[in-house]
């Protein structure tokens, strides 16, 4: 069977030569191959999964979410901004006319002129004394009038009043000022972005990402907040005039302004005790840590003072800093008397920058386009396009953005989004999505996620199910892929890969072949090469029962009867399925090698002179598995395939098998001699042979 002797793990598939019936010699069973360039292969394979049209459209249909949604903060903005500029230009108006008026309490009142003669005469008048036999003039005037140079000051009522409404006035431009500049980036933004096209939707990505870098939403909400504080110092001091002016009025005016403003709720959002009691004890430790850090830098600086001091005052130490301060002094020179080519060009435009900027940024962009359509709209359809997606990128793009959708779901359902029944935990159907991130971390090498990172795709992975819909090169590539990380979890990969259980993996597969059997087209592509595969890892671990130390004779076992167990249901799908008579002739001849070497490795155990140590052999769990499989789980036609030149010996093992033996002390062995007993019944009835008893 040369198909079994390949040495990529992955490229299991028919066997371009059929093995005699009693053929089961070292020629069929090939050493164990690496796996590390298995995952490699099917990372590479995955390329091929969906044609280019599939993958042209599905960047589409993602550049069109992030374009809806684009399109819509937009014309969202432009909406709002329209109104807070039409609210700026009346409320504007409306303050300009208070103020024309409240800035006259600032300037002195002019002086009524009979007023002023008045207080002349009167002045003059006090200036008068009499002194017998004398009238004098010439006695100064009260010092204790106010002269009519020097007015009254304003009142300090009226300074406030003018302070702050001319405030609310430059808070009402400034916004109206804001909201013209924001209307001009947007029409920036939207221009040259329509349509869907991948290079389109790059540009349109890097926009928005500056859009994002620059804060532009926290600018349009900066708009309303301005004019929502204009509004407030307006009707606050607008109180104040009324209760110096008339009581009743201002009590009345009062009344209407004791409402609820938006400024009180944005003031209780942000009161945060609890967010401010981590603040401060973060920022204490974090302090604690600084200061540390500076008390031992401290330290260590006054012990080596010494030498420093020693180095510093050295004749050396100064002639080379003469030296290369002089030297640093003529190469300025230099630079500052030949300026760089580079000036003699003309500057870029805007258009070639960006354009520059985009192509330098491609995938990260893709990437990002990719993540704002699912974060956008939290659609699963967004996730199953950017499965297409990512078979176009590198594994280290495929882990960026396993990253970002992980940070994503954070910021959307917090730590409920690493739950089991979190969004993308129990029921989600993007099985190819999670194998795609699982063979770019196994590509990359290392620890190219963090620890929680690797637990989240670890119950994406696991709670993850098969599209209701897959083509048959996507269930061929999945199949072939778990088989990659089955081989690859079985060598030295279960010390790197903690996140995947290599029993989750056989019921992924089972999983994948039950939703193929539904659906005939992808049965051949899947069946075959997974029993072939199975029929191989069946032999490498019957080789490895010979060479197994004494001390894991128990574990060699246990790993073969259950590769056995696996390849009997795998191999009972392919023979109840409509494949093509030279495919089912191939499972025929695997099933018939595998009872046929599972009865001469049992008959082994069970002899006589070895059954009193069963329990150092035998794992009951595993032979209760196997039993059980073999009486009540695979139809008829596994056991149509025993050799009939074997009937005798599986009868004999079978009749081994029905006497009570001490496994151990689970309850696992008390039902093996009935399975044995109903799969000796089986056979007979198949087989039609009589009861050898």
């Amino acid at each position: 069977m040369s198909g079994l002797h390949e040495s990529n793990p992955l490229s299991a598939g028919g066997p371009t030569q059929l093995p005699a019936e009693n053929e089961t010699g070292p020629s069929l069973r090939p050493a164990p191959t690496g796996v590390n360039g298995g995952t490699t292969d099917m990372l590479d394979k995955r390329e091929n999964v969906y044609t280019q049209g599939q993958k042209t459209k599905a960047w589409s249909d993602a550049a069109g979410l992030v374009q809806n949604y684009s399109d819509d903060m937009i014309a969202r903005w432009n909406k709002e901004i329209d109104t807070y500029l039409v609210f700026a230009g009346l409320f504007s108006a409306i303050l300009t006319a208070f103020n024309v008026q409240s800035y006259l309490l600032l300037q002195p009142s002019a002086p009524d002129p009979s007023i002023s003669i008045l207080q002349q005469i009167s002045s003059q008048l006090e200036s008068f004394s009499v002194n017998p036999p004398f009238i004098n003039a010439t006695q100064p005037s009260s010092t204790g009038r106010t002269s009519p140079n020097n007015p009254p000051p304003a009142p300090r009522w009226a300074v406030w009043l003018n302070a702050l409404w001319f405030s609310g006035l430059i808070l009402s431009l400034a916004s109206a000022s804001i909201g013209i500049m924001v209307k001009h980036w947007l029409n920036e933004f939207s221009s040259g972005v329509s349509g869907t096209s991948r290079p389109i939707a790059r540009v349109r990505q890097y926009r928005l990402n500056n859009l994002q870098r620059w804060r532009l939403e926290d600018v349009v909400v900066a708009i309303p907040i301005l004019l929502q504080i204009s509004l407030s110092l307006f009707l606050a001091w607008l109180l104040v005039l009324l209760w110096n002016l008339n009581d009743t009025v201002a009590a009345i005016a009062s009344t209407l302004c004791a409402y609820l403003t938006p400024q009180i709720r944005a003031l209780d959002s942000l009161w945060q005790p609890k967010r401010f009691v981590f603040w401060l004890s973060t920022s204490i430790a974090s302090g604690r840590r600084d200061i540390t850090g500076f008390i031992n830098a401290t330290s260590h600086t006054l012990l080596t003072f010494r030498l420093r001091l020693s180095h510093y005052i050295s004749l050396e130490y100064w002639t080379s800093l003469l030296r290369s301060t002089w030297t640093d002094i003529v190469g300025r020179l230099r630079t500052i008397a030949s300026p760089p080519e580079s000036w003699r060009d003309r500057k870029r435009t805007w258009l070639g920058r960006e354009r520059s900027e985009i192509d330098a940024r491609k995938l990260d962009l893709d990437v990002q386009t990719l993540i704002d359509a699912y974060s956008t709209t939290l659609h699963p359809a967004a996730l199953s396009t950017t499965n297409v997606c990512l078979t176009e990128l590198r594994a280290r793009d495929v882990i960026d953005y396993f990253r970002q959708l992980h940070h994503s779901a954070r910021e959307h359902f917090g730590p409920a989004a690493d739950s089991d029944d979190g969004p993308l935990g129990r029921g989600n159907q993007q099985q190819l999505l999670w194998l795609q991130v699982i063979l770019s971390v196994l590509v990359e090498g290392g620890s190219p996620l963090s620890d929680d990172e690797a637990t989240v795709l670890g119950v994406y992975y696991e709670y993850g199910t098969w599209p209701t819909e897959m083509q048959a090169d996507a269930s061929a590539w999945a199949a072939s892929t778990l088989n990659a990380l089955q081989g690859y979890l079985e060598g030295e990969g279960t010390r790197e890969v903690t996140f995947i259980d290599q029993h989750r993996l056989h019921w992924k597969r089972e999983a994948l072949i039950e939703n193929a059997m539904r659906d005939k087209e992808p049965l051949t592509d899947i069946l075959l090469p997974a029993v072939t595969w199975d029929c191989r890892q069946v032999r490498l671990k019957q080789d490895r029962l010979a060479q197994a130390p004494l001390d894991d004779t128990k574990a060699a076992y246990t790993n073969y009867l259950e590769s056995v167990c696996q390849f009997l249901q795998c191999a009972d799908h392919a023979l109840i399925s409509p494949l093509p008579s030279d495919n089912l002739e191939i499972v025929h001849v695997h099933t018939r090698d595998v009872l046929a070497e599972l009865t001469r490795a049992l008959l082994d155990v069970f002899a006589t002179d070895r059954v009193r140590d069963i329990r150092s052999t035998i794992y009951a769990p595993a032979l209760w598995g196997t039993m059980r499989t073999l009486a009540l789980i695979v139809s008829d036609d596994v056991l149509r395939c025993t050799p009939d030149a074997l009937r005798v010996d599986m009868l004999r093992l079978i009749d081994r098998l029905a006497e009570p033996h001490d496994y151990d002390e689970s309850s696992w062995g008390m039902d093996i001699p009935g399975f044995a007993r109903e799969l000796k019944a089986r056979i007979i009835r198949i087989k039609s042979v009589p009861d050898l008893e």
